[in-house]
């Protein structure tokens, strides 16, 4: 699984940072101003993944966070107010994923 994750991390260097320069952005990123998933599942086409694919790994690295995020937080030695403001980002960051 972490193999997928690195490859889609490379490739979105270049294939979503080059389509940025010409000011290409999709309507999703157009109407949030950051990247939802619609823009995953285009970069998993763009890739050759295709978008079932795309939607498999998004969903199984929401599934995966989403579970496990809160008890890997308690169990650190961060201050309750610093858990706290990463639990809220996280859980933000993951709600992109469901746009």
């Amino acid at each position: 699984m972490q193999w997928v994750i690195d490859l889609l991390s490379h490739v979105a260097i270049h294939n979503v940072l080059a389509s940025e320069v010409d000011a290409e952005f999709s309507d999703a990123y157009e109407q949030y101003g950051y990247y939802t998933r619609p823009d995953f599942v285009l970069l998993a086409e763009k890739i050759g993944l295709g978008a079932t694919v795309g939607e498999r790994v998004i969903q199984k690295m929401i599934n995966q966070v989403s579970q496990n995020f809160e008890k890997v937080l308690n169990q650190s030695s961060c201050s309750s107010q610093l858990t706290d403001a990463l639990k809220a980002h996280i859980e933000e960051r993951l709600g992109r994923m469901q746009r």
